[in-house]
């Protein structure tokens, strides 16, 4: 096991002047070098934890394609990548590119988005014209796209050292129970999961939904409304949310049928839906083993749906019927099934999934009441 420092990027650019509240300025050159200080001045016992990369300690180059693809690499070996913004995209390689700065933090979050934080810092970008104004409302436009960790408004120069260092700590945090959570269930041949395997389909099935409601159940904000079905907070609604398990690897029909196609059957949840606020419903499915974007596209039974594959697994939507079923992947056993849930709410906080999947359960709880009058 590796026991050098762990790798901190600090991504921005170079020369811009930011102006603070009272009048005192820094340039982001200045404001790096004192950062990577104090980022590796923090110790755990008399041994160095971090070693921060800032382009400044690099040998010269100029700004051209190796410079470029050297801080994407950079960009990508980082455990942990800090954006400075303050709204500047960088320099490009023609006009009509995104910035460096646009670049690395693209290259960093497409690489592994749980390592990347952002601190905003004034933003100084209102003066630039033509291809640089175009290159920054891009970067800017991506940023707020991303709903990235930001921590606390910075209005003083001690404060973008105060940010930082939280970001690097709230990364930490998240970094390590990740790390945990994957080491306690990377192993299946002990434990809970040795005894799963042991099981049945059908009993397997019954363990991993029991895991998978309790999950579901244990959160502050639910209400068990019948056995496999669950009313959430998502977004400031409360959606319904019916769960199943595959107790086997999806390419095995015999396991896959044992969940079948379960939004055909929304229109017996109506009774859940009128004349309580609620909407939906949503489908969470616990898979055995992993899973693909075109095994749940059969199990939609739809190809031109909206396919998101994350940590969780694979989430999938119908625009058209509202139709909406999460996969689960890897559910070995209660621990893993813990884990993927919290993923999937914590994917749908950070990347504003979360308004996109309440409209289409408003609109699926509309087709709902619709199919189950025919059916009356």
């Amino acid at each position: 096991m590796s026991r050098t420092p762990l790798r901190i990027m600090i991504s921005s650019r170079n020369l811009d002047e930011i102006q603070f509240a009272g009048g005192d300025k820094k340039t982001l050159t200045e404001l790096r070098t004192s950062l990577k200080k104090a980022i590796q001045d923090q110790l755990i016992g008399k041994g160095q934890l971090f070693d921060v990369w800032i382009n400044e300690d690099a040998p010269s180059a100029p700004g051209d394609e190796n410079s470029w693809e050297h801080c994407m690499e950079q960009a990508k070996a980082a455990d942990i990548f800090i954006c400075l913004y303050n709204g500047n995209a960088g320099w490009s390689k023609s006009g009509a590119d995104i910035g460096i700065c646009h670049a690395e933090l693209e290259t960093a979050l497409r690489s592994a988005r749980a390592r990347v934080r952002l601190v905003a810092l004034p933003d100084c970008s209102g003066g630039a014209k033509g291809a640089d104004k175009l290159r920054n409302d891009r970067f800017q436009d991506f940023v707020q796209q991303q709903s990235l960790f930001r921590g606390g408004s910075i209005k003083k120069i001690a404060d973008v050292e105060k940010r930082t260092l939280e970001a690097v700590r709230d990364a930490i945090i998240e970094l390590t129970r990740r790390g945990a959570a994957s080491s306690r269930s990377d192993k299946f041949d002990r434990g809970e999961a040795l005894e799963w395997s042991r099981m049945s389909f059908v009993e397997r099935k019954q363990a991993m939904e029991a895991s998978l409601g309790s999950a579901l159940q244990q959160r502050t904000d639910a209400t068990s409304l019948a056995s496999g079905i669950t009313a959430i907070k998502l977004n400031g609604k409360t959606v319904v949310v019916r769960t199943a398990a595959v107790p086997g690897a999806m390419s095995v029909a015999e396991a896959r049928e044992l969940v079948g196609r379960p939004h055909l059957q929304d229109h017996l949840l109506d009774v859940h839906l009128q004349g309580r606020g609620h909407i939906g419903p949503i489908h969470l499915i616990a898979c055995h083993r992993s899973v693909t974007e075109t095994q749940s596209l059969k199990v939609l039974g739809f190809p031109d749906a909206v396919t998101v594959v994350s940590g969780f697994g694979v989430y999938v939507a119908d625009n058209v019927q509202k139709a909406q079923l999460v996969f689960l992947k890897d559910c070995r056993d209660d621990t893993a099934i813990r884990h993927s849930v919290q993923l999937f709410i914590d994917w749908l906080e950070h990347s504003g999934e979360g308004a996109e999947l309440v409209a289409r359960a408003d609109g699926r709880k509309k087709i709902v009441k619709a199919i189950a009058g025919l059916h009356s």
